[in-house]
């Protein structure tokens, strides 16, 4: 199956309805980018253009997220997670105080 909007491959159980940008199915970053904001802007009666900044500057904050460097192997968890094991502790009787 291929996304309506940008033509990449998906699988069936991952597309979206594509309306009200046109009719099948898309992807879901088509479907973030494009037809939630115009469905938004039809709910709120404001213009597409909007919405969309609002998405991408969340896209954008969402892209840093994902492409930073994982908490799991940074430094000061690896040091806390040594303090923690040498006092007798865990990391969950850590985390729940």
């Amino acid at each position: 199956m291929e996304c309506v909007i940008c033509s990449n491959r998906i699988r069936s159980s991952e597309s979206h309805n594509a309306e009200p940008i046109t009719t099948g199915r898309c992807c879901s970053r088509c479907n973030v980018q494009f037809v939630l904001p115009a469905r938004l802007s039809v709910v709120f009666n404001i213009p597409a253009t909007e919405v969309w900044d609002v998405v991408s500057d969340s896209l954008a904050d969402l892209e840093k997220m994902l492409t930073a460097p994982s908490i799991g192997n940074s430094q000061e968890l690896n040091e806390r997670r040594t303090q923690i094991e040498e006092g007798g502790g865990s990391i969950e009787e850590d985390l729940i105080q």
